[in-house]
């Protein structure tokens, strides 16, 4: 099995590779399941309308 990997991004965003879905739970504030692939982006910049998912906006004004 691959190692997960996170990469941390200057823009704010984490990119996360091989979270196989079975390994890794990613859940909301109250605990609730949120769905995933093995390879996914993360906001952290706070502007996505997707969160937790980043959807490119802080490209935004660039």
């Amino acid at each position: 099995m691959k190692k997960l990997r996170i990469e941390v991004h200057p823009n704010g965003r984490y990119v996360i590779q091989h979270a196989d879905p079975e390994i890794l739970e990613l859940v909301d504030a109250e605990g609730q399941p949120i769905e995933h692939n093995s390879r996914f982006t993360l906001c952290g910049c706070g502007r996505s309308k997707g969160k937790p998912f980043c959807d490119g906006s802080h490209k935004e004004g660039q």
